[in-house]
């Protein structure tokens, strides 16, 4: 990501595609028919470093400045922890997003345990 200019290329094009995971990647831990409060957080945290990871592969994938040299001085460790740490920048996008579907996902779960139960009490 250059930052000498912004452009929908190197910083909105990034963003569009961690807000549409963070759309999606949770429905990939979190079992649809689950019932547990336990399993839906466990699986939005889960989410949530997953979403933190692929914002600092996209930040490098999209960033058009040379640092082979500081590569070459910081190690490709320093490397990777300068993208995931310009990373959490984008948390400021994805997780109200993941805020918003943990609770959607939270209502499902009780309404799932209320329906339970009222086939349980009706039966």
């Amino acid at each position: 990501m250059s930052f000498d200019t912004i452009t929908l290329a190197n910083t909105g094009l990034p963003l569009i595609l961690v807000g549409l995971a963070a759309l999606l990647v949770p429905r990939l831990f979190v079992p649809r028919e689950t019932r547990s409060h336990r399993r839906l957080a466990g699986g939005i945290t889960m989410s949530a470093g997953l979403l933190l990871v692929l914002s600092g592969v996209l930040l490098a994938l999209f960033d058009d400045r040379d640092f082979s040299a500081g590569a070459a001085i910081a190690g490709t460790f320093g490397l990777m922890l300068y993208y995931l740490q310009s990373a959490l920048g984008f948390a400021l996008l994805w997780l109200p997003i993941l805020a918003l579907v943990w609770f959607g996902m939270a209502q499902r779960v009780e309404r799932l345990r209320s329906e339970d139960g009222m086939r349980e009490g009706g039966a």
